[in-house]
């Protein structure tokens, strides 16, 4: 079964992780967030992955990290179509700011000639502790620059 990597696919209810699903009652695939990370920090936007064993994948270190050095010992190639001519990439060009809010959660993206991350997690006081173990501050906030093609 095919689960592509869709915002429509995302599981809304999905603790601790992100899964995506395909269609109600469909195969799923969880803990894909890390693996999704590492493909857009490298430009990869046009793939296709393969679990076997369960519908999970694996967590590895935690980070992105492993992802990372898997793929860049893997290589990257443009994407082609069956006549081997190339493929246009996927990613989305952002042309105007972009907000989404649910709750006390919200995302933004604007508009940049570069890919700026600065993203940030604030768990309520002993909460980090009962979700995940490994997160001891409550207060976190970092900022990546990615510049195509390095």
């Amino acid at each position: 079964a095919r689960v592509a990597a869709e915002v429509g696919n995302a599981e809304p209810q999905s603790p601790l992780c992100t899964t995506l699903r395909s269609g109600s009652g469909g195969a799923r695939v969880r803990t894909v967030e890390h693996l999704l990370s590492a493909m857009e920090a490298l430009g990869v936007d046009n793939c296709r992955v393969e679990v076997s064993g369960g519908d999970e994948i694996p967590l590895l270190d935690g980070s992105a990290q492993e992802w990372v050095e898997a793929i860049r010992g893997a290589g990257l190639c443009a994407a082609e179509d069956i006549g081997g001519q190339k493929l246009e990439k996927l990613a989305p060009k952002i042309d105007e700011p972009v907000y989404l809010r649910k709750d006390d959660c919200f995302v933004a993206a604007f508009p940049s000639s570069q890919i700026h991350i600065t993203y940030g997690i604030d768990f309520p006081k002993g909460l980090e502790q009962t979700m995940h173990p490994i997160v001891g501050a409550s207060d976190w906030l970092s900022m990546v620059q990615y510049f195509p093609g390095c």
